[in-house]
């Protein structure tokens, strides 16, 4: 099943629902520390539940572009597949490396 956002009238396809679970996951694990959404309330409530009001779009573009910064640093295998099951972490670790060097390679 395919993940994404609907940006009226455009739906706009970002990748399964494992790696939706993953990117939350690892924002929650790697960049937060204080609990789901201690640090970027927006992108880990309102989009994590799929809306964010438009008074909010200036906010979560500074939370977006601050955990792309941060993301950028992490080592592949410091990827979280799940939070509720950080054992999955070393599983797809080849896949998360060759996945973040493709994404690296593209400028996304």
């Amino acid at each position: 099943m395919s993940i994404g956002f609907y940006v009226d009238p455009i739906f706009y396809t970002i990748g399964s629902g494992d790696f939706f679970n993953s990117f939350f996951s690892t924002i929650y694990v790697k960049l937060e520390g204080k609990g789901w959404g201690s640090k970027f309330p927006i992108t880990m409530n309102d989009l994590y539940r799929g809306k964010i009001e438009l008074n909010k779009i200036n906010e979560a573009i500074n939370e977006l572009v601050e955990i792309k910064s941060n993301l950028e640093k992490l080592a592949p295998s410091e990827i979280v597949w799940d939070f509720e099951d950080l054992s999955q972490c070393d599983t797809f670790c080849e896949f998360c490396e060759k996945t973040l060097r493709l994404v690296r390679l593209r400028g996304c």
